[in-house]
Order: C-alpha cells, then sequence, then structure tokens
C-alpha cells in the first residue's frame, strides 16, 4: 500500500503576508545549492494575519529560490509587473523549461486575457525564452518566437533531455479531452512530431532500433495518454519514466504513470491521492512530480488550489501549491503487481 505525506512545513513557506502572497502554476529546477522556481499568474500584496488578502495585484509571473531552507520571492517591484513580458499587451503563462549550465530555457504560452476576465486563457502562441539561472527583481532575457501552437495543440507542458533530442510534450484538445502527444528537437528550431503524420519521412526508433514511419509511429503511438493535464513533469529514475498527473486536468484524483519507454502508450497508471480540498467552489489540478525538491528515496508531488468565484481569492488559502510527499519503492512495487 502506498502512504503519502503532507508536507505541512514546505506548504506553509507559500503562506504569505506581504507581497507574495500566492500563484499558479509552479516548476523547480536543482541548480548547484539551490532549487530554483517559477509560477505564472500571481498575487502580489498584503494579507491579514486572519488569511484574507486585504489588498491583491495580478501579475502574470514570478520567480522565488529556496536556499538553506528559506524562500525568496522575484517580480519586477518599481512597478510592480511580471518577471517575463510578453508583446502586444499579451501576457506570458509559463510551462516546463530545462536548465542547462547557467542557462534556462523555458516554453512560454503567449495568452490573451487573463484568470479574472470573462474569456480566460485564449492562446495566441508559444514563444521560448532564455534567461541565467541567477533570479533577481529585474532579470533579463530574451525570446524567440515559433509557430509551434497549430492544430490546437498546446507544446512545451513537460520536456526531458535524452541524447541529443529534447522531448516535448503536448496535449491536443479532443472534445475536451486532453490527449498527451510528443514531439521531440535538437535545437528547439525544427521538430519531429510523433502523433502527426508529416511526409513520410523516418521518425523514432522502435525498441528493436527499426526506423519507424510517421504513419507507423502515429498507429504504435496513438494517445500516449488521454484524460491528461494543462502542466506536467517528466522524470527519469533508473529504467523509468514517471509522470504524476490529476486526472481530466481538473479534479481530485492524482494519478501516477510508469513506463520505460517515451515510444509507448502510459497505459498503466495508479491512483495514489485524493485532494482533500476539492469540494464545493474550491479546485484542484496540475499536479506534478518536482524533481528538484525531491529526494533519491521518494518523489515531491505538487498540485494547485484555486477557485471557481472571483471573490474567494481574498483567502490566502486559496490560489497557492500543495506539496505532499511519496516513495519511488512504494510506487515500484504497486507497478509491479498485476494490472
Amino acid at each position: 500500500m502506498i502512504k503519502i505525506r503532507e508536507l505541512t512545513e514546505l506548504n506553509n513557506k507559500f503562506y504569505r503576508f506581504s507581497g507574495w502572497s500566492g500563484a499558479d502554476g509552479i516548476y523547480s529546477f536543482k541548480v548547484a545549492d539551490k532549487v530554483l522556481l517559477y509560477f505564472s499568474d500571481t498575487f502580489i500584496g498584503d494579507s491579514s494575519k486572519n488569511g484574507i488578502r486585504k489588498d491583491f495585484k495580478l501579475i502574470n509571473n514570478s520567480l522565488a529560490v529556496i536556499k538553506n531552507d528559506t524562500i525568496d520571492f522575484y517580480y519586477n517591484k518599481n512597478p510592480i509587473s511580471s518577471s517575463f513580458a510578453a508583446s502586444n499587451n499579451s501576457y506570458y503563462w509559463l510551462e516546463d523549461g530545462i536548465v542547462e549550465g547557467d542557462k534556462l530555457t523555458i516554453f512560454a504560452l503567449k495568452m490573451k486575457n487573463d484568470v479574472l476576465s470573462s474569456l480566460p486563457f485564449e492562446i495566441e502562441g508559444i514563444d521560448i525564452i532564455r534567461t541565467s539561472t541567477t533570479f533577481k527583481d529585474s532579470i533579463e532575457y530574451t525570446i524567440q518566437e515559433t509557430n509551434l501552437y497549430s492544430n490546437n495543440i498546446v507544446w512545451g507542458i513537460s520536456l526531458i533531455k535524452e541524447n541529443d533530442y529534447y522531448y516535448v510534450f503536448g496535449y491536443k484538445n479532443i472534445y475536451n479531452n486532453k490527449c498527451l502527444v510528443l514531439s521531440r528537437t535538437k535545437d528547439f528550431i525544427s521538430y519531429e512530431y510523433l502523433n502527426e503524420k508529416t511526409k513520410n519521412q523516418p521518425l523514432f526508433r522502435d525498441d528493436s532500433g527499426e526506423s519507424l514511419t510517421c504513419g507507423q509511429a502515429k498507429a504504435k503511438v496513438d494517445a500516449m495518454a488521454a484524460g491528461f493535464e494543462a502542466e506536467s513533469k517528466i522524470v527519469k529514475k533508473g529504467n523509468f519514466y514517471y509522470i504524476a498527473y490529476t486526472k481530466d486536468s481538473i479534479s481530485s484524483e492524482i494519478f501516477l504513470i510508469r513506463t520505460d519507454s517515451l515510444l509507448k502508450p502510459f497505459t498503466k497508471e495508479i491512483k495514489i491521492y485524493t485532494c482533500p480540498e476539492h469540494q464545493g467552489n474550491i479546485i484542484t489540478y496540475n499536479a506534478k512530480i518536482q524533481d528538484a525538491l525531491s529526494s533519491r528515496d521518494n518523489f515531491v508531488i505538487s498540485y494547485n488550489v484555486n477557485t471557481l468565484v472571483n471573490d474567494e481569492h481574498q483567502y490566502l488559502s486559496i490560489y497557492r501549491p500543495r506539496f505532499i510527499e511519496i516513495s519511488i519503492k512504494e510506487i515500484d512495487h504497486e507497478f509491479e503487481k498485476d494490472f
């Protein structure tokens, strides 16, 4: 039986009474003796000791660093604004990234309307942000525009580097069902798509080393997973890849997938947790493994807590991540059972 431990001490680090008071979206990266984090929509302002936001300004992304058991938050403070700004009255929602040396590369959704609008989360495109791993209030960065956003597919929700390739995961909306898809690139410019027919060009190789054409690849890996989510993280430990995710993107149920190949559909999954916050107007979503916060033996998994009622954003219990911990050995034991 898998045991889950709620990480109360870590949860409380994100319960803040001034400045940064909560955020949506969270990705973390281990760099030397620090953990770097970035968030998407973020509340900035003062709060009372009884857990009420007295005032708050919404910015669209922010940064943080955990070092020596303390956490510091960063965003532009004069005036208060997002760490990364998009052009033409748009804004960036940050998806997954990768650290190489002292550089951080981030997939960023270019969005039209924010969380408080009547039509939130309209996607205009996908850009790539490159910046330093030295986080501070005012951070320098470059933007690479792409033509990745097409056919209702969102790329960059998770990525991992294997040999010469970056494997970039996305989701395709099919009748409100987020289906996980996969591409790969060597340079973030030219991509091969595992779930897209192109011109019968060779794509990945199967386990025998035989090349797969696009058509064969599509037949072999028709949908890597259905009922997926808008943000995720794939982590490799030993011979296996692991993904935690919220079933159907928004729900109380967190599932975990394990596979030994990026070419295979993720057919085996186990339910690991039911989020207690998900009830009434309160929703939980976008669970992911935070490998930078995990240990050799345990995964730390985050999930987001939000509300369907804008007025309830005044409560500090809303709009910040929660963290749980799970034993990798117990996960593997569960997967080795007959399904």
